[in-house]
């Protein structure tokens, strides 16, 4: 929890953004957002005087431990994710409309898909943490490609043992891979591996 809170309190735009109530709107609850906000301010309070020991609030300790079941072993990144989408709930002001994934539209109607899901999902969050991947299926027997285009807030990439940059791991991440597996092809109609982009 300490450790995502000080990544979070890393990042100048979210800091900005909390500690100046950019938030606010009329009749809208931000009870998460507010606790949050008073946690920076709290924070840049104690930086400012020097102090290296900083207790952490109880209204804000208070909401992290709400996030998580008791009894239930949650990482940093699962904690994290939890901590946003909350924060990200109270900041929405438009009622969500599902994306779809199992989207078959072109590649070049990513930037569609993209504005839709930014329409129905606009919060100070998303557009500071969220993006639109897009994997591509493609048929070992006939070649026909696939695309599911989902939004994420985190990767989970791995991070081998000997020296590689980010990048590279990124890219990695991203690399073309064979699956064998008994995908059924809606346009060949056989059962066969696949390939994953």
């Amino acid at each position: 929890m300490i450790s995502c809170l000080q990544v979070l309190l890393s990042i100048p735009e979210l800091n900005y953004f909390f500690l100046y109530k950019k938030y606010k709107k009329p009749d809208q609850k931000t009870l998460i957002c507010d606790d949050f906000s008073d946690f920076i301010s709290f924070y840049k309070y104690f930086q400012k005087t020097h102090q290296t020991c900083i207790e952490l609030p109880s209204s804000i300790y208070k909401i992290c431990h709400s996030l998580v079941q008791k009894d239930v072993m949650n990482d940093s990144e699962e904690f994290l994710i939890l901590f946003l989408k909350s924060i990200q709930e109270e900041l929405k002001t438009k009622i969500n409309n599902k994306m779809n994934n199992n989207n078959k539209e072109k590649e070049t109607d990513i930037d569609k898909l993209w504005m839709n899901y930014r329409n129905n999902n606009n919060s100070f969050i998303d557009g500071l943490f969220t993006g639109l991947i897009r994997s591509t299926v493609i048929c070992n027997s006939c070649k026909n490609e696939t695309y599911n285009f989902e939004p994420f807030m985190d990767l989970s990439v791995q991070i081998p043992k000997k020296d590689k940059s980010v990048l590279q791991c990124l890219n990695e991440y991203f690399s073309y891979e064979n699956l064998d597996c008994n995908y059924h092809c809606e346009k060949c109609k056989l059962n066969t591996s696949v390939s994953l982009i």
